[in-house]
């Protein structure tokens, strides 16, 4: 009687624990994301910079939970999450250019399953939720103008007065493109003047008869000057 006591513990502690097994071996997969984000200043697809965070968490109705050891919080642009439980789970990136003062991001959702539990995915990132400004500098044949100095006004009279010497909201130089980035200014009328010193001359951009352009919140919008060559 001893014995087959024995033997009945053996079989029914035997079986739980073969089908736990069976059923972690089933439920598990793996998430590998790359993340990209478009820069602004050069319209460059940025996709291998270290200073990427991501965050990825369980969501939806019955969250599952994330194994332990796994790690829910990683940095760089390349990216893979695993072992986990079948389940929704939700992938937030976040990247902030100190040179620019622009702040991308993105949220994603993703699920694995049994005919899925190996899942690929790509996100772009885009500026989050800012007001920004792009300033560009062109001559008059709509080529850009590069190193020169910016100028951001939001009055055009100081800028006829001033003309770089003060007034000015924010300034900058102008790259290969033209192009100045303004970032975390409020909704509202904008102008921008152009400063090129060649040698002994220094040009300006166009300072009559402005017309401004209008700047909406959390947009990307673009202020273009004209600077003339004689």
């Amino acid at each position: 009687m001893r014995n087959l006591i024995l033997i009945s513990l053996i079989l029914l502690f035997g079986c739980d624990s073969e089908t736990s097994v069976q059923d972690t071996d089933f439920e598990i997969g793996t998430i590998s994301v790359e993340v990209s984000y478009l820069d602004l200043s050069t319209d460059q697809l940025v996709s291998d910079n270290d200073s990427i965070s991501l965050e990825i968490r369980s969501i939806g109705d019955n969250p599952v939970s994330i194994p332990s050891g796994v790690n829910t919080t990683s940095t760089g642009s390349s990216f893979e999450f695993g072992p986990l439980n079948f389940g929704k789970y939700k992938l937030s990136t976040e990247f902030t250019d100190d040179a620019l003062g622009v702040t991308y991001s993105a949220v994603d959702s993703v699920e694995i399953t049994s005919s899925t539990s190996i899942r690929n995915i790509d996100i772009t990132m885009v500026p989050k939720n800012q007001t920004i400004i792009l300033g560009e500098l062109l001559n008059s044949s709509n080529m850009p103008v590069s190193e020169a100095d910016t100028f951001l006004y939001n009055d055009s009279i100081a800028l006829q007065q001033f003309r770089g010497l003060g007034g000015f909201i924010d300034n900058g130089s102008s790259n290969q493109l033209g192009r100045t980035v303004f970032s975390d200014h409020v909704e509202g009328e904008y102008y921008v003047l152009g400063r090129l010193i060649i040698e002994n001359d220094t040009l300006f951009s166009k300072t009559e008869n402005l017309t401004p352009t209008i700047v909406t919140n959390s947009d990307i919008t673009t202020v273009t000057s004209i600077i003339e060559f004689n």
